[in-house]
């Protein structure tokens, strides 16, 4: 994606991609102008770990031991606690 002044830029009409490292503007633009020029990509996959007592991971939310209301707070049911003086950490991934 490339964007003049943070005006996105149509491809073909305002831009072309000469290759996979050069982009060619159809009109120059104003000089001391800010283009900004982004490559997408879908990248590789990546599974986030179950978190654990040594691995910082994720958090499966199955709604009846693990829920996370309206307005996002996360909460469990059952046994467990925090120990005082235990610093936690946490990694929360939405979507999928």
């Amino acid at each position: 994606m490339v964007y003049i002044e943070g005006v996105v830029q149509r491809p073909t009409a305002d831009y072309s991609l000469d290759s996979t490292s050069s982009v060619s503007l159809t009109a120059a633009p104003p000089v001391g102008s800010n283009v900004n020029i982004l490559q997408l990509s879908t990248g590789s996959s990546y599974t986030l770990p179950t978190a654990s007592t040594t691995t910082l991971g994720g958090v499966k939310v199955d709604g009846s031991t693990i829920t996370i209301n309206a307005a996002g707070v996360i909460s469990s049911a059952g046994g467990g606690g925090i120990t005082t003086g235990k610093a936690i950490a946490m990694a929360i991934v939405f979507g999928g």
